[in-house]
């Protein structure tokens, strides 16, 4: 395979970001201790773009540099959503134990030995 630049053309919307195991955990603790009929917040609190978190995965899985990002990632005015996590952390008990580096690698070796 040869080994190109990555190029990062956009970053609309802004998502707030989980790993995929911590989304698990968080809906099953919503099912089993949460209560009927109230809303939990599931997610990062923690607003990244789309072109930071391409950033911190090509540094994060291969060191490279990316290419210069397009004016429209920069754009604050993107919309995003980045929920309240404090009722689902503080009622019942939850953290968010993987942080977005942990994620990247994880996602990353799972997707190179094929699960």
């Amino acid at each position: 395979m040869k080994r190109q630049p990555i190029q990062v053309k956009d970053s609309f919307p802004n998502p707030s970001n989980l790993y995929a195991v911590d989304l698990a955990i968080w809906l099953w603790t919503i099912l089993f201790k949460g209560e009927v009929c109230h809303p939990y917040h599931v997610g990062s609190d923690r607003k990244i773009t789309i072109a930071d978190l391409e950033h911190t995965a090509a540094n994060t899985i291969s060191g490279r540099a990316l290419a210069p990002v397009s004016a429209r990632s920069t754009n604050s005015a993107s919309p995003s959503y980045v929920p309240s996590t404090l009722r689902i952390m503080s009622e019942l008990e939850i953290e968010l134990p993987i942080n977005l580096v942990q994620a990247i690698i994880k996602t990353h070796n799972d997707y190179k030995a094929g699960i």
